[in-house]
């Protein structure tokens, strides 16, 4: 039976085709949705990353306007970054001090070096200023923008299924000058942390 108006090339898919086409579809998302998954995080992990070198320098300049000492410290349990004016200088904050900055670090991210590497290497932070109450060490930007003691907070991917594959980066305040701020990736081959380009290497990914 002909339809009224409309050639044969004219018409629409069929039923067939459409189930057709919805399974092929099917079998491509399910192929690329693992690699999708693993690119969205590691975009994530580079972003905070470069957000968390963007406020230690947003701290530092922030004492050396005001005069006063900042602080940029880690909470591994509630994966949150903060930076703070201590007015009072004595590391920690009361409910007067102004909060410069302060974020969660997104689904899949966390803080903490290889495992596979003995502390401070595998540590949430390595070197920076003794915090008060037991916390990690913390950052401190003298009133001249100079950081009192050198270190680097440390992020990682999260993979409880498989930790032998996550990522590693660290946010490093090298000299006690705190002109620059240095990202750094683990390599898992040198056993060393490199910045992009280093030695002539882009940063390598585990997958």
């Amino acid at each position: 039976m002909k339809i009224l108006g409309l050639r044969k090339e004219e018409r629409g898919f069929s039923l067939i085709e459409l189930l057709v086409a919805m399974v092929l579809f099917t079998i491509l998302v399910g192929l690329g949705w693992p690699s999708l998954q693993k690119l969205i995080v590691r975009k994530k992990l580079e972003a905070v990353t470069f957000e968390t070198s963007t406020v230690f320098a947003i701290a530092r300049l922030e004492a050396i306007k005001t005069g006063r000492p900042t602080v940029v410290r880690v909470n591994p349990a509630t994966k949150t970054v903060q930076a703070f004016v201590d007015d009072d200088q004595n590391g920690d904050r009361n409910g007067a001090e102004r909060v410069l900055r302060s974020y969660q670090l997104p689904r899949f991210i966390g803080f903490g070096g290889p495992p596979t590497e003995p502390p401070p290497t595998s540590s949430s932070v390595f070197g920076f200023t003794l915090a008060p109450g037991g916390r990690p060490n913390q950052v401190v930007f003298n009133a001249d923008g100079s950081v009192r003691d050198t270190g680097a907070f440390r992020l990682r991917e999260v993979k409880p299924a498989n930790p032998t594959k996550e990522n590693y980066f660290e946010v490093r305040m090298p000299v006690q000058a705190a002109t620059s701020v240095k990202i750094r990736k683990w390599d898992p081959e040198s056993s060393q942390w490199k910045e992009q380009g280093e030695g002539g290497d882009k940063w390598q990914w585990k997958m």
